[in-house]
């Protein structure tokens, strides 16, 4: 009896890289809708901010988490320099 197995690890091509499955680093206990509500809050014009992430999710919804979380960490990381920042989106009619 033969068997046959499928792996989807990848293999380095050099001596004494770490391999690891990047999903382990991902933030999964929070939702979707309630990341895009959190960070709409954090621009001067919420509704506008959430309909530019729902245009995200719509258009990419495999990378919408990923995307978010960045966003996120970027205003976050901005906003620890500037006490009182005022986030806009340009241009949120040319797509995403």
């Amino acid at each position: 009896m033969r068997l046959a197995f499928s792996v989807d690890q990848t293999i380095s091509a050099g001596k004494g890289n770490l391999v690891r499955n990047t999903d382990h680093k991902r933030e999964k206990s929070t939702n979707i809708t309630q990341l895009i509500t959190d960070i709409s809050c954090m621009f001067s014009n919420p509704e506008l901010a959430t309909s530019y992430m729902e245009g995200i999710r719509a258009e990419k919804p495999r990378y919408v988490g990923d995307q978010l979380i960045l966003l996120k960490h970027t205003i976050e990381g901005y906003q620890y320099a500037n006490p009182r920042p005022y986030f806009t989106i340009l241009c949120p009619d040319e797509g995403v």
